[in-house]
């Protein structure tokens, strides 16, 4: 990475620091952030592929107005851990990998041995992927860990999913077994990227959330609570966060679809740092009520990223119905390649904020 993109960072993050600062204390209520298309969860064939897509994602980035300061990120796909579990990754051209899951019946992982790292072709790419960030920024530029699948969406990358969520009833010591084997993996190999960022910065948490290395935590894509009910969601989904958020310093929970069923128990868990959640059907075809999600997240200290519409009229409807005293609110926007188009959205849903929030 050039000196001159070093610098544009550094200055950025000075610039947006004391607004980030007083939004972790609680003093700014809300942030406002758009982010440019991410090519990074495309190509990413090989490590110079993964580098050259961050690279043009994190240029572009710091030249659009938004509380979001870019960072790395070693991205190979969903299925790092269920790779670890022998699922075949297809690589595809200039498109994101797929996995395909390896066991049939839930018979089949009832003694399912725990993996080695070494012994995953996918997961000693990401260290790779880690070790030539390092190598290309002089240890300069945060680095966030691996898209993170939580224990429960791994398992279904790895067992087919029906039998996965049927066993839950049928056979549930076997499944929390199951579960147990993928979590402590999560948090081994977590902790193995941590190791291998060494000098440079942890961007945290990380994957899609708004981070900076003085914020604590790692990021988790928990897509199963939007369709299993509050008790599964309890007992084999959330029970297992709960234990990440322990072992990593706090956890922040996106899930795509709508979950808003289990954002009460996510509120009370310890450990929560943020969420993000989709409440428009620009953003996700089964959104989240906003008041649900105000209700929920009001008063819990918890940083609550919204996805929403992707023109700027409907945001004036919702914005009212989400924003509250209380609620710690990162609102996405959609980019737009006009930065005068986007400079004037991010100031008109700042205004909005302002007078919702009393400033």
């Amino acid at each position: 990475m050039d000196r001159r993109t070093i610098d544009l960072y550094y200055e950025k993050r000075e610039q947006l620091l004391p607004r980030l600062e007083a939004f972790a204390s609680g003093r700014q209520p809300y942030l406002i952030v758009q982010s440019v298309p991410l090519d990074v969860y495309h190509n990413c064939n090989s490590v110079e592929a993964v580098w050259e897509s961050n690279l043009s994602f994190f240029k572009r980035q710091l030249s659009v107005k938004s509380d979001w300061l870019p960072y790395l990120e070693p991205w190979v796909g969903t299925g790092v851990y269920a790779n670890a579990f022998g699922c075949e990754y297809v690589w595809r051209e200039n498109d994101a990998p797929a996995v395909h899951y390896r066991y049939h019946s839930l018979s089949d992982v009832v003694d399912i041995d725990p993996p080695r790292i070494e012994d995953s072709p996918v997961m000693m790419r990401v260290l790779e992927i880690i070790r030539y960030f390092r190598e290309r920024t002089g240890d300069r530029i945060p680095i966030a860990l691996t898209d993170t699948q939580s224990a429960n969406d791994t398992a279904t990358l790895i067992l087919d999913a029906v039998e996965l969520l049927t066993g839950c009833y049928s056979d549930p010591d076997v499944v929390r077994r199951f579960l147990s084997r993928i979590n402590d993996l999560v948090i081994d190999f977590s902790r193995r990227q941590i190791e291998e960022i060494g000098e440079a910065p942890v961007a945290r948490p990380g994957h899609i959330m708004v981070s900076d290395p003085t914020w604590a935590g790692m990021a988790v894509s928990d897509d199963n609570l939007a369709v299993v009910s509050p008790e599964i969601g309890r007992e084999f989904c959330l029970k297992y966060d709960r234990k990440l958020a322990d072992a990593m310093g706090g956890l922040a929970i996106h899930s795509c679809g709508r979950w808003q069923h289990l954002m009460p128990d996510v509120a009370a868990m310890p450990g929560i740092v943020g969420i993000d959640c989709a409440i428009h059907t620009d953003s996700d075809p089964n959104p989240n009520d906003p008041e649900a999600v105000r209700d929920a997240f009001g008063g819990s200290g918890i940083a609550v990223k919204v996805r929403g519409p992707k023109t700027l009229d409907p945001w004036m409807e919702l914005l009212p119905r989400l924003a509250q005293d209380g609620l710690r609110l990162i609102v996405q926007l959609e980019y737009f390649p006009d930065q005068t188009e986007s400079t004037r959205n991010y100031d008109a849903v700042d205004r909005v904020l302002m007078r919702l929030y009393g400033g």
